[in-house]
């Protein structure tokens, strides 16, 4: 990654997967809500500040961005693979 000044300079490529996934994630659930209430109010009740679509809707910012870092950097169990395959790879 490059730096400028030791701050590291965020690329276009990195922050769109974000929006992506923050912007469907919140506006996707209200979305089905507002066009389709006869399929998501009886599957999953009305909305409200307590029902748990709202939490996910409100958190998605959240979400994605450890979505986004667990697929880069890959779960504890992935790490020492992706080691190893690296290792294999540079030899």
């Amino acid at each position: 990654m490059k730096t400028i000044h030791s701050v590291p300079v965020l690329r276009v490529r990195t922050v769109i997967p974000f929006v992506l996934l923050t912007f469907g994630l919140s506006w996707g659930i209200i979305a089905l809500y507002v066009l389709a209430p006869e399929m998501m109010n009886p599957t999953f009740g009305k909305i409200s500040g307590v029902h748990p679509l709202f939490f996910i809707a409100i958190y998605s910012p959240s979400i994605a961005a450890i979505a986004l870092v667990a697929g880069r950097t890959g779960t504890p169990i992935q790490r020492p693979a992706r080691r190893s395959w690296r290792s294999i790879r540079s030899s």
